[in-house]
């Protein structure tokens, strides 16, 4: 049985308050309208977007797509988040809407960003089949892009791609229109799509945009300057195979271009392509020659000197002549690097390291003799003491008294040595009191 209660004998007393209900929402509604005032949606949206990306900005911008699907800036700016953040299956989800709008603008913008994901796709290394297909909607979307762009910077880097898509005649198209705001300017507008291409890692479009430069310069200088540009365009991305190819394909005028020549010299190398360099290393060759017989036939040099009985000497180009020795015994063509080395040496008797080459090639062919007589002018010259061990070495096979002579004076005038005199006494030809005769006057005249 509950126990009964008896009433309270307390007064009730109302709680104090400091405002009314009414005022209350009054505040609030009034904060709200001031924060909706200072920092609208569309503000808080343009804020992100300036803002440095990161995670958290990028969760935000989706999260906020969430509650409002329907907006388009914010969803384009969603797909170049995920863009960048190189997510494009998401990126490709994010814009179907925007390609399904009826608005052109939105619809160019969204075509854009798609565009950029296929071709940054199609400069990834990945299986050929997937690359092609990437390269291939990349083709598309480029030129769907190129018939409703007209953002002049935009253009450029459209007809830039189409071009290393082997779509010459739509690019140089694009690229003319351009020319048409600022005539005079097409070199202009060409180079700076280059610059785009390598600033986005597109390394054969700006390639082949410096080759449409090439074909479009008036003078030689130009023209080369040009053609080498594209052929580093290709090296700066690891591209070497490719770009000897390119420069194959599009020699053209340049043919008998020193500095062309020389650089698909060095692009063969690097490629590991020794039987192209030698083609190029061939063609340099006979350029010197027929510029010295030019210069024999104008007047210029009666005196056409000749190596031996193998033919005119060229010219002195130390860049060549090295290069092509090197080329040669690459090749194993010893007797071409001979040749190349006793040209170089009779041009430039006081070049020691062409005398080397000479010796050190001439001694791979079995000439000590020709050896021997480099060695004795580098070791005269350089008193180098590795020079007159080769001295040394090749007298002594070749019994050439001349040569261990001029050996044994060059140790006795440097430092006299009994043991060193008795080398003599068992050389061919010598007796003991010839060396002791020579020892006795070389310490004396080194006191």
């Amino acid at each position: 049985m509950l126990r009964s209660r008896s009433p309270s004998t307390v007064r009730a007393h109302e709680r104090p308050r400091l405002a009314s209900p009414l005022i209350v929402l009054a505040l609030t509604l009034g904060m709200a309208a001031t924060l909706v005032l200072l920092f609208p949606r569309e503000d808080l949206v343009l804020r992100l977007a300036a803002a440095p990306e990161g995670p958290l900005s990028a969760a935000y911008l989706r999260a906020l797509l969430k509650t409002d699907p329907d907006n388009p800036h914010l969803r384009l700016l969603v797909a170049g988040n995920l863009l960048r953040a190189q997510r494009y299956a998401e990126m490709e989800a994010t814009l179907e809407p925007a390609l399904a709008s009826p608005e052109p603008a939105l619809r160019r913008e969204a075509l854009w960003l798609l565009w950029q994901a296929e071709n940054a796709q199609s400069l990834k290394p990945m299986a050929g089949p997937l690359a092609r297909r990437h390269a291939a909607r990349a083709k598309e979307l480029a030129l769907v892009l190129a018939a409703l762009e007209r953002d002049p910077q935009r253009l450029a880097q459209l007809a830039g791609q189409l071009l290393a898509l082997g779509e010459a005649s739509r690019a140089m198209a694009l690229f003319r229109e351009l020319e048409q705001e600022a005539p005079g300017q097409l070199l202009t507008h060409l180079e700076r799509a280059a610059a785009l291409a390598l600033a986005r890692g597109d390394y054969p479009a700006a390639a082949e945009i410096h080759m449409a430069a090439r074909h479009e310069a008036q003078t030689p200088a130009a023209r080369r300057h040009y053609f080498l540009a594209a052929l580093r365009d290709l090296e700066s991305g690891n591209r070497v195979q490719d770009a000897l190819a390119l420069g194959e394909r599009e020699l053209g005028d340049l043919a008998d271009d020193r500095e062309v020549l020389l650089a698909l010299v060095r692009l063969a190398r690097a490629a590991q392509r020794p039987e192209r360099a030698e083609v190029y290393v061939r063609r340099l060759l006979r350029m010197s020659l027929l510029w010295q017989w030019q210069r024999a036939v104008a007047g210029l040099d009666f005196e056409v000197r000749r190596v031996a009985a193998n033919g005119p000497a060229a010219p002195f180009d130390d860049a060549v002549l090295s290069l092509a020795y090197t080329v040669f015994l690459e090749n194993r063509k010893l007797e071409d690097a001979w040749r190349v080395a006793a040209s170089a040496v009779r041009q430039a008797p006081d070049n020691l390291v062409w005398r080397q080459r000479l010796a050190q090639v001439a001694e791979w062919l079995t000439r000590p003799d020709e050896a021997l007589e480099q060695w004795l002018v580098i070791a005269r010259q350089s008193g180098s003491a590795q020079a007159w061990e080769n001295v040394r070495r090749l007298g002594t096979s070749l019994l050439r008294d001349d040569a261990l002579e001029a050996y044994l004076r060059h140790r006795l005038a440097t430092r006299f040595d009994v043991a060193l005199a008795l080398e003599l006494a068992g050389a061919p030809g010598k007796t003991w009191s010839g060396a002791r005769h020579l020892g006795r006057s070389l310490a004396a005249r080194a006191r």
